[in-house]
């Protein structure tokens, strides 16, 4: 995570994707212009409320599963997708590979949007306002999972907790948060997820073991703001994972700019993505259990209150 004051300073510099993160991407963002274009359309408003619609294709990468079809009409089955928000100053191609391992491998529709400065918390603003975006690109998805990396874990609680408090709670499919932490001084103010109230929510908070970015105080101490009680939460930290691995992108810039210098994680990228592709996809499957690990939580290494159906 970062300072109270990052998302306030103008920085001229984002962590760029990866090879291989290029190569994930659809080709029609692979180039940075148009990359730019998007960043420029969401520093103009043109990416929420009456002009999104028409700017649906631009600001946002699509991730579409070879079996989605938008024109199969009302017989296909509800759909559940992914409304993905990347970390501060990080290159939204960055988490191509993990986009694409979701619509590749689990058939989930992704929207990965793309933000002024790739900083998808705004000074003054409660919510992002990317639900209806996606749902232009992806009519036929009747539920969403907001999830994000790091700061982006911010953007995704935040959205879920503006519509609820709308009582605007069935597109909501689940809450997942990647090296990040639930916190009340950003966004919409006194978020609190630990209620009874939320055990409808199926809801993960992953962090890494060696993640050397991330703030473990506040995390530690945002603790208590998480449904602890749920049967639907998983709340777990994952061995030899570290801060950048949820991502593909060089961050030797935020190590020399930010002083931020990641730990040593033991798997590579690919490895960190595919484990947290089957903890994001699990969130669609959740059902109560009363006996222990599923053969899923197992090979995952975790030991949550739910089992993976499948």
């Amino acid at each position: 995570m970062f300072s109270n004051n990052l998302q306030f300073t103008a920085l001229n510099f984002t962590s760029p994707p990866l090879p291989e993160a290029i190569e994930a991407t659809p080709e029609a963002f692979r180039a940075n212009k148009t990359i730019d274009a998007a960043r420029a359309l969401d520093a103009a408003g043109l990416c929420v409320s009456d002009a999104a619609e028409e700017n649906a294709d631009a600001y946002q990468i699509t991730f579409a599963p070879a079996n989605y079809d938008d024109t199969a009409g009302d017989t296909v089955p509800s759909t559940l997708g992914v409304i993905f928000f990347g970390g501060a100053l990080v290159d939204p191609r960055g988490y191509s590979p993990l986009m694409r391992l979701l619509s590749d491998t689990f058939s989930l529709p992704v929207s990965l949007p793309i933000f002024e400065g790739d900083l998808s918390l705004k000074f003054g603003t409660c919510e992002t306002g990317q639900l209806a975006q996606a749902q232009t690109a992806f009519p036929l998805v009747r539920k969403w999972i907001f999830a994000g990396h790091s700061l982006g874990g911010i953007s995704a609680f935040n959205d879920v907790w503006a519509m609820a408090e709308r009582n605007e709670t069935d597109a909501i499919g689940g809450l997942v948060l990647l090296a990040s932490y639930v916190r009340q001084d950003f966004g919409c103010g006194m978020t609190n997820f630990s209620g009874s109230e939320w055990d409808w929510l199926p809801f993960a908070s992953v962090s890494a073991s060696e993640d050397g970015v991330m703030n473990a105080t506040n995390f530690a101490a945002g603790q208590y703001l998480l449904p602890s009680g749920s049967p639907m939460f998983l709340n777990e930290t994952i061995e030899r994972w570290n801060h950048v691995g949820f991502g593909s992108y060089d961050d030797s810039k935020q190590k020399v700019l930010l002083n931020q210098t990641d730990g040593n994680a033991s798997i590579t990228n690919e490895q960190q993505q595919q484990q947290t592709a089957v903890i994001i996809n699990s969130i669609s499957e959740v059902k109560e259990t009363d006996s222990g690990q599923s053969e899923d939580d197992e090979a995952l290494g975790v030991n949550g209150a739910y089992s993976l159906a499948h």
